[in-house]
């Protein structure tokens, strides 16, 4: 449980710290600021997800009933907030003081520590203000629902079918926006060499953007069809339009992610081994999710 709970921050930390020396040993002066808004945002989207799991959980789960003060939950929950900001901001700066005594360039520490605690503590100001304004957990529940998408398809629907391609979107988006995923692109930005060209660093976001969209994608479809499978074993004639319906957006995905990496060889000059690796990549995450999908609307036509 504590290697599940520390793994995130710990991953960010050493993102932050990794991109940071950039600075410290090669002289690039952009990577100050890009640990920087590493920090912002993944502290940011670290405790947003934390805090609001933990009062959503007290406000609607079987806390609810404890004979406790709402408030008083509010202000533990900030004081523990506050602590492990605290241990964030000591962990990440004595980190950057280790890997600064051997760096040519030592003398931006001290800038890189301040880019890296301001982004910490600002990006954790922005979580607790959106939590806590007004609602703000309430909303937030809510709005898991109610997510649009930056471009939406209505034509990919089936009319007889109409709502499941929705549903399925809509479960990636919600899983998409919470962030778990930031400790597979973290441990990626860990392999980027010192000295790195913009284009290629551009190039390996994108790849592992993709791949990671693609697997939340794929994992989201197919929970959504394992439970409209068991929505739907009591209607008669859906079984036979189940499969292609369900199967509509993981290709959409598919497609999708594709163009991403496709524009990430084409932006570094990649040859077509980068292509099929990617390809081989997808299709180890795409497999189970595809394999769970074609057995769920296998049974359901069984059933029927």
């Amino acid at each position: 449980m504590w290697s599940r709970l520390l793994m995130t921050p710990v991953l960010l930390l050493l993102a932050c710290v990794a991109i940071a020396c950039g600075t410290l040993y090669a002289g690039s002066g952009w990577c100050i600021a890009a640990s920087g808004v590493l920090a912002f945002a993944g502290g940011q989207a670290l405790m947003r997800g934390g805090l609001t799991n933990v009062l959503m959980r007290a406000r609607f789960g079987w806390c609810a009933a404890l004979p406790a003060d709402p408030r008083v939950t509010t202000r533990v929950t900030l004081g523990l907030t506050g602590v492990a900001l605290l241990a964030a901001i000591v962990a990440g700066t004595l980190l950057l003081g280790l890997v600064a005594i051997a760096a040519p360039h030592r003398e931006a520490t001290g800038l890189a520590a301040t880019a890296l605690d301001c982004g910490l503590v600002i990006g954790t100001l922005v979580a607790v203000w959106l939590v806590l304004r007004e609602d703000g957990v309430v909303r937030m529940r809510h709005a898991d629902g109610i997510r649009e998408p930056l471009l939406a398809l209505p034509w990919l629907n089936d009319a007889r079918l109409p709502h499941l391609l929705d549903w399925q979107r809509r479960a990636t988006l919600v899983n998409w926006r919470r962030g778990g995923s930031l400790a597979i692109v973290g441990s990626v930005l860990l392999l980027v060499p010192m000295g790195a060209l913009i284009s290629a660093v551009v190039a390996l976001v994108l790849v592992t953007a993709s791949l990671v969209w693609l697997g939340v994608a794929m994992r989201a479809s197919a929970e959504v069809t394992l439970m409209a499978v068991r929505l739907l074993q009591a209607t008669p004639g859906v079984a036979g339009r189940l499969r292609p319906v369900a199967l509509r957006y993981p290709l959409v995905a598919l497609a999708c992610a594709l163009i991403l990496a496709l524009a990430a060889v084409i932006l570094v000059h990649a040859g077509p081994l980068a292509v099929v690796a990617w390809c081989l990549c997808a299709i180890a995450v795409s497999s189970w999710p595809f394999h769970r999908i074609f057995v769920a609307t296998r049974r359901r036509g069984n059933a029927s």
